[in-house]
């Protein structure tokens, strides 16, 4: 850890990321917390010029790489998470002084702190949006720093200030500052490796990155691909075969999970995490299928990829605002026809959210939390155009108790944005940040399981390429991914980049519902969030029943909800290190 101010203390966790690497300057202590790719020189002279540890905090957070940053001058200590939070930091007082930590559990056990329910129950109700509504995290009293902010502390006295934009790159440029920045992030990802593994499933996301790590590695790559008879998966299965059968750097093993390896199995016996992780109802299926990469020095997930490279549906809202129409109402018709909707209500539903703002929608939501919730009635699919919306509310609203939803419609009302939050671009980070919250919980389990995972899309100098492209042009109906098949048309087999389909593992998780109905029933007997007085488990255990009978339901707030029970669970009995 960096030498701590007066007043201030860094506490190390059992979840801190590795590498650590600390570097000292005749004004500066510097750690670096993760995969920086630049090296001691490069980091030297990135704050060459820094006079003190905002300066330096600012020169460091776009040098390639996913990491954190802490940096003292003596007097002030600056810390920075990497954008996509992969990598949090939080903070709070206690007797005098302030106390940071990269896991939130060492700052609640030094406080005494339980658990915050009206933070617990936003995070259910609007998983994507809750951590901008506030700081506050899941204990009460330790709060939490935002990936788009940098924290500073002097004294007793805490601040914070707008993180630096990403490495501003010519949209003209983007293309080819992918295809250099995922290779390089794979090459010295695996540089040092003995052995190398990576996912194959069949996708464009995993099979960029295991054909660039087999085309630069002196050995075989192992290629993992998963499948079960559960999944709607053939395309999956087929694409990887395809794909591992034209390289020759890359020797694939199919694994076949089957019951044992179902979602909602074996609950009790996922690994602790600090926060709720849906990981917790993965982990039979996570062990199975990272267990050749035990072996390895390192392993290559294509994890963000979905969120980096394309862009929400909102994307038409910002379409909707140009002065010339041609594309907008082109990309209209091409979603109806996939969608098999009709095309004027995409168009007026994209039109509706071009003219609200992001702090409009959350008012909105607000007014629908104010409403009580319709009795239960079979589930539906919703209509394609209710996804073109700035900020969604969780199905797992409709179970929350009255005073649940009255708290978190207050929270919504007095939510004051110190940026700005609106269109495709914010809402594309947004998610990002989301996506790397659950990722982080990912990590931890890998870590468990002693698989040292690499996440190439994560890389900063990747998502300054990708951000650097508009919402409005990194997504369209009529290809997926475009800046990706821009990137690597000519470096990578061109089969990778005619599917259009994508592997279903849905009917997995009712499948597993089914399988361990017992033990998933148990969680709501003694609902742990009942007690809280965030859900009423009599309206959880309607859709429950549904969907072990095979009925359609809400499975993603389902599964909030249960991993959630989880957590509560081992967090009263959890007696290990923080």
């Amino acid at each position: 850890m960096p030498d701590a101010p007066p007043q201030t203390t860094i506490r190390a966790s059992r979840w801190d990321p590795r590498p650590v690497r600390h570097i000292s300057t005749p004004r500066l202590s510097v750690t670096l917390f993760g995969d920086c790719l630049s090296d001691d020189q490069a980091v030297n002279d990135a704050i060459a010029t820094s006079g003190n540890a905002r300066q330096a905090v600012r020169a460091l957070v776009n040098l390639p790489g996913r990491f954190g940053i802490a940096v003292s001058d003596g007097d002030v200590l600056t810390v920075a998470s990497d954008l996509v939070g992969t990598i949090r930091w939080w903070w709070t007082h206690h007797r005098g002084g302030v106390h940071l930590s990269l896991s939130p559990l060492p700052l609640a056990r030094l406080t005494g702190s339980s658990v915050n329910p009206v933070v617990l129950a936003a995070t259910l109700f609007l998983p994507d949006a809750a951590p901008d509504l506030t700081d506050e995290s899941v204990y009460h009293g330790v709060r939490e720093l935002s990936p788009s902010r940098v924290l500073v502390v002097s004294g007793d006295m805490v601040t914070t200030e707008q993180r630096p934009e990403p490495r501003h790159i010519p949209p003209a440029d983007a293309p080819e500052a992918l295809a250099v920045s995922l290779e390089t992030s794979v090459r010295a990802c695996t540089a040092d490796a003995d052995s190398v593994s990576a996912d194959l499933s069949g996708g464009l996301d995993s099979s960029t990155l295991a054909i660039l790590a087999a085309r630069g590695a002196d050995k075989p790559v192992t290629a993992l691909t998963y499948m079960d008879s559960y999944a709607v998966n053939d395309d999956d299965t087929g694409y990887a075969h395809a794909l591992a059968a034209a390289e020759p750097g890359l020797n694939h093993q199919v694994l076949t999970g089957g019951v044992g390896e179902l979602p909602f199995t074996d609950l009790h016996g996922s690994p602790f995490t600090d926060l709720p992780s849906l990981d917790a109802l993965l982990h039979a299926r996570t062990r199975f299928r990272l267990n050749p990469a035990v072996e390895a020095d390192v392993h290559l997930v294509g994890d963000g990829g979905d969120v980096v490279l394309g862009a929400p549906i909102t994307y038409l809202a910002d379409l909707a605002r140009l002065p010339t129409a041609r594309r907008f109402f082109s990309e209209c018709i091409g979603w109806a026809r996939l969608r098999h909707r009709p095309a004027h209500r995409l168009v007026r539903a994209a039109f509706a959210a071009s003219r609200t703002s992001y702090t409009s929608a959350l008012e909105g939501v607000a007014n629908e939390l104010d409403t009580a919730p319709e009795p239960h009635r079979p589930e539906h699919v919703p209509a394609f155009e209710s996804s073109i919306s700035w900020v969604h509310l969780s199905k797992s609203a409709r179970w929350a108790t009255p005073a649940a939803r009255a708290q978190v419609a207050e929270a919504l009302r007095t939510y004051r944005t110190k940026d700005s939050r609106d269109g495709a671009d914010n809402h594309t980070l947004r998610l990002i940040q989301w996506h790397g919250a659950a990722t982080r919980s990912f990590l931890h389990v890998a870590d468990h399981l002693k698989v040292r995972i690499t996440i190439p899309f994560f890389d900063s100098d990747v998502l300054a390429a990708c951000l650097a492209v508009p919402a409005s042009h990194r997504a369209s109906a009529r290809q997926t991914k475009p800046i990706l098949g821009q990137a690597f048309a000519d470096r990578l087999p061109p089969g990778l980049f005619a599917r259009r389909t994508k592997g279903d593992y849905s009917a997995c998780e009712y499948h597993g519902l089914r399988a361990n109905a017992g033990e998933v029933r148990a969680l709501l007997t003694d609902s742990r969030l009942a007690d809280l007085d965030v859900i009423d488990p009599t309206a959880v255990r309607a859709d429950l029943d549904a969907a072990i009978s095979g009925a359609r339901a809400p499975m993603g707030a389902l599964s909030q909800v249960l991993a959630t029970e989880v957590w509560l669970r081992r967090l009263e009995t959890y007696t290990g290190d923080a």
